[in-house]
């Protein structure tokens, strides 16, 4: 454990990174959305697609941290 960053250290590269992030969405045009990507997620070909894929690919993972917080007896962790 002692080689995991402290939950401040967490907190402050996710607060960064989602002001970041919406800084770069209201910058965002139709036509970058639908450029080809090269990221080559799974059945996606356009930057849109890519995000389309990774929104819901967090959600898989909170949902997932959802199912261990309740089999451990803790309250679901939103909503």
């Amino acid at each position: 454990m002692s080689e995991y960053p402290s939950y401040e250290t967490i907190l402050k590269a996710w607060t960064e990174t989602g002001s970041e992030l919406g800084t770069r969405f209201e910058q965002v045009t139709g036509e970058l959305l639908t450029t080809a990507s090269m990221l080559g997620t799974p059945g996606e070909e356009t930057i849109q697609g890519n995000i389309a894929f990774l929104a819901l690919h967090e959600c898989y993972h909170v949902g997932q941290l959802a199912s261990v917080r309740r089999m451990l007896g803790y309250t679901r962790p939103f909503g």
